[in-house]
């Protein structure tokens, strides 16, 4: 929706030091602007920290540049899952999240919560073959912090509304059906629908994923 499929969550919806002004050029998809930017501001009622950013982005409709749509994708999160059995890829996600997150660690949480649900699903697939299915499933996100925080019983910074997420990933890992791990974000797959990556980056994780058909040291755009 919108073509918000490559956004990564970020610490703040605006960035400090940007000078926003009227775009001289031709407006850039002035319809799609308009919605992205009624969408904020219903969400907005009710968010007071996007508040600003939105008012902001809601200036500039009536002829939307560049650095605008920018400014509307930052207020924005997208879950990207990758799932692979034995080394093949046999289920990718890339969405955006229904609500804008207050910080990444919400935007961690929302995804590890997304990416445990399509597990379950997989994992009863799986269990009705005669190929058996072993657990406990790997299940690896590349925020340190989040990882971190989503196994400690002492997370101090734990809200009322995370309570019953946080009890689901807990208990999926305490009962030994998944093993939730960091991973470095050069070796995390996902990135690849979570963010706009250079061309090699691209060539890089579409190998780990399986894809052929890419000439060996051929990169998007080269000849």
């Amino acid at each position: 929706m919108h073509g918000f499929e490559n956004i990564k969550p970020l610490h703040m919806p605006i960035q400090p030091g940007i000078v926003y002004v009227e775009w001289d050029g031709e407006a850039i998809k002035p319809s799609e602007y308009l919605s992205a930017v009624g969408l904020l501001l219903f969400i907005a009622t009710t968010r007071v920290d996007v508040q600003y950013a939105v008012g902001v982005a809601s200036r500039y409709s009536l002829n939307p540049g560049p650095k605008h749509w920018e400014l509307v994708k930052r207020i924005f999160a997208t879950t990207g899952v990758v799932v692979q059995l034995d080394g093949t890829t046999i289920l990718t996600l890339s969405r955006r999240q229904s609500s804008v997150q207050l910080s990444t660690f919400q935007a961690e949480l929302n995804t590890v919560v997304v990416a445990l649900g399509k597990l379950e699903w997989i994992s009863s697939v799986i269990s009705s073959l005669p190929i058996g299915n072993d657990t406990p499933l790997h299940l690896f996100n590349d925020n340190l912090s989040a990882v971190n925080a989503l196994l400690s019983p002492t997370y101090i910074e734990l809200k009322k509304q995370h309570d019953l997420k946080l009890k689901y990933i807990r208990e999926q890992v305490e009962k030994g059906f998944v093993d939730l791990r960091w991973v470095p974000g050069v070796d995390n797959v996902a990135d690849i629908l979570t963010k706009a990556l250079p061309a090699r980056r691209i060539h890089e994780i579409g190998k780990k994923l399986g894809l052929v058909g890419w000439p060996e040291g051929k990169v998007w755009g080269s000849r």
